[in-house]
């Protein structure tokens, strides 16, 4: 999730929205979506498609 963060600052809000609050947290180092979806009870494919439309609306922006 760090990684993620990391290069997809965009998703920050996605993920807070969703209750993780990954950023500053200890196990974003570790834990992928999989990872954190399970942890925090969330369903997974949902997850992959909020971040993947965040993701892709700021790449459509940026064009």
């Amino acid at each position: 999730m760090e990684e993620l963060q990391r290069l997809y600052p965009q998703v920050i809000p996605v993920l807070n929205y969703h209750r993780m609050y990954c950023v500053g947290c200890l196990l974003a180092a570790f834990h992928n979506i999989h990872d954190a979806a399970f942890e925090h009870g969330l369903d997974e494919d949902q997850l992959y498609k909020d971040i993947l439309s965040i993701i892709a609306a700021d790449k459509s922006l940026s064009r």
